[in-house]
């Protein structure tokens, strides 16, 4: 699990989101992008709970209490009025098993949607082959960053990215 520089310069959410996803092999039965995404999701439905955030996730594969809205998941709070906060955002996006679409513009657009939100963290979970390949998608989404004017300083951006390879997340982090 390649999660060092990411715990020794994230805060605790970061910190404790990093952690729960790399234990995602205790939920996922398998490697199809719908069990994933729902291990993914349990992951951080449960994280959002121990952290006193209501929350709201995309599941294909049962009705949730609290389905998919505008994003994979989100973390929120609500006061008298309505939606008060945003405190975390995610995307995914999975390989197509059947490798018969660009899986680069796939993360990208998914990616862009978090440039738009406005939320304390976000965060995007991809998969490459091996390490290099996901080294490239982080590269491209970090100057996609760097190029957009809606950029604010000080957004913070965190990537889980699997590698096939060696079964395993890395994580890095993002500040603008």
């Amino acid at each position: 699990m390649q999660t060092d520089f990411f715990l020794n310069n994230g805060q605790s959410i970061e910190k404790e989101i990093a952690f729960n996803l790399s234990q995602i092999w205790d939920i996922a039965t398998d490697s199809t992008p719908t069990i994933w995404t729902h291990a993914v999701n349990v992951i951080l439905s449960k994280t959002a709970k121990q952290n006193n955030r209501q929350y709201y996730v995309a599941s294909k594969l049962k009705t949730c209490e609290n389905p998919e809205w505008l994003y994979d998941c989100v973390w929120y709070d609500n006061n008298e009025f309505g939606l008060n906060d945003v405190f975390l955002i995610v995307e995914s996006e999975w390989k197509n098993p059947f490798g018969n679409v660009d899986y680069s513009y796939d993360i990208q657009y998914d990616f862009e949607k978090l440039i738009l939100g406005r939320s304390i963290f976000k965060l995007m979970i991809f998969e490459g082959d091996n390490i290099a390949e996901n080294g490239q998608y982080l590269e491209t989404l970090k100057k996609v960053v760097q190029n957009c004017n809606l950029t604010k300083t000080n957004d913070r951006y965190m990537f889980a990215a699997w590698d096939k390879e060696k079964q395993e997340f890395h994580f890095d982090l993002f500040i603008a």
